[in-house]
């Protein structure tokens, strides 16, 4: 089978799959940190770490205090879902990215957004790049921070063990994430300041 027709059948599967499950959303007036994921394209990485994340702040309860959101820095994606092997390496594991729709980061975001989490170093420089100033610069961070640092690779030309390995990368950088979403969120309900996590 032909690698473009392997990836439009693994669409359509990830599609049948993804119509029984509706992923969790918070209310915006209950929102109290607000976390966006930035990769190339905003089909592959991002969009599974937007997956994952929620799905991880639904299951422990605080969904409806954390936003999630996932953009890329290229606009050739815009408004496509995201890759059929990152759909369905989603779905594998429980969850699903079926309603993303790849978007382009925008300067808005370095206002709407308190943590903004790349893939890799390049992922990186294009959004400190983008940054309005050098306090919103500042908010730029390698998801691979929370455990230890690294970069994730973009699975996009890869097969589909590069999908499963980007999942589990992810997968375990968003629970040291969430580690540190928690604490801030218990300290901000003791009466401390909510800070972004680290």
């Amino acid at each position: 089978m032909r690698a473009g027709a392997g990836r439009r059948f693994l669409s359509a599967i990830a599609g049948i799959m993804e119509l029984a499950r509706k992923p969790p959303r918070p209310t915006p007036e209950a929102v109290e940190l607000r976390v966006l994921f930035v990769c190339h394209g905003n089909i592959c990485r991002s969009a599974i770490a937007e997956g994952i994340l929620r799905a991880k702040l639904a299951e422990t309860g605080v969904l409806g205090r954390v936003a999630v959101a996932s953009a890329g820095t290229s606009r050739e994606n815009v408004g496509r879902r995201a890759d059929g092997r990152a759909r369905l390496v989603v779905r594998r594991h429980g969850t699903t990215i079926g309603d993303m729709r790849a978007r382009e980061l925008e300067r808005e975001d370095f206002d709407r957004f308190d943590v903004i989490l790349v893939m890799d170093e390049r992922n990186r420089e294009d959004v400190v790049e983008l940054a309005p100033t050098e306090a919103a610069a500042g908010k730029v961070r390698l998801l691979l921070d929370h455990v230890g640092g690294g970069e994730i690779p973009d699975p996009v030309a890869g097969t589909w063990k590069d999908f499963e390995h980007v999942h589990a990368t992810i997968e375990q950088a968003c629970d040291g994430l969430l580690s540190d979403i928690a604490l801030r969120l218990s300290t901000a309900a003791s009466g401390g300041a909510l800070s972004s996590p680290a």
